[in-house]
């Protein structure tokens, strides 16, 4: 773990994405990751989430959100890294994880996730998965994003080539969103210039 802003937030690094953790909403602010032929066959029926570490007044758990009608939402998505099941595993982890109406979560989400992974055949991809949030929490102080972000940046063309926002609710909405606008919010509430970390 390495930790900054005075220990209110830590950034976790795994071999395969960087979450950007907030201790205050007990959930990630974002997560960057880096994807190439994204997909495989890994199984991941025994896979559970876990605290990775964090202690558990810091984090989500399975009691969370236990009865709360929410999907635990992967950001870092465990299916483009189902070519190595150890890669896998670690994206189970609940900093790489808020809260989602499965409306969102089993529909348009997957379907992105889907469609990212398969530019991710042709071109290599840095991905920027994140959210925002407001007052609503469940559980012990589980922030629930109002609404979700994702970020496509194509290291063919070296351009942003994908900028969403979702609206997390039970009638989700895909809006397009210029990526300077969507880099310019991120920074304003979280006080990072994502930029800095594409290459």
């Amino acid at each position: 773990l390495c930790s900054y802003s005075q220990n209110k937030d830590t950034v976790i690094i795994h071999k395969n994405y960087t979450s950007f953790y907030s201790f205050k909403l007990k959930a990630p602010k974002f997560v960057k990751y880096e994807l190439y032929k994204g997909g495989g066959d890994c199984k991941r029926n025994n896979f559970h989430f876990t605290t990775g570490g964090i202690h558990r007044s810091k984090i989500a758990t399975s009691s969370d959100y236990y009865l709360s009608n929410f999907d635990k939402s992967h950001l870092a998505n465990s299916e483009d890294f189902a070519y190595d099941c150890e890669l896998d595993e670690l994206t189970f982890r609940y900093y790489n994880c808020f809260p989602n109406y499965k409306e969102l979560n089993r529909n348009t989400w997957k379907k992105d996730e889907n469609l990212i992974r398969k530019m991710s055949q042709t071109d290599s991809l840095i991905i920027f998965v994140g959210g925002f949030y407001g007052d609503k929490t469940i559980g012990n102080g589980v922030s629930v994003p109002i609404t979700c972000f994702k970020m496509v940046y194509s290291l063919k063309t070296h351009q942003f080539i994908y900028s969403y926002i979702f609206t997390n609710d039970k009638n989700p909405i895909k809006i397009k969103t210029d990526p300077n606008t969507l880099i310019a919010k991120i920074a304003n509430k979280y006080y990072i210039d994502i930029r800095n970390f594409l290459r």
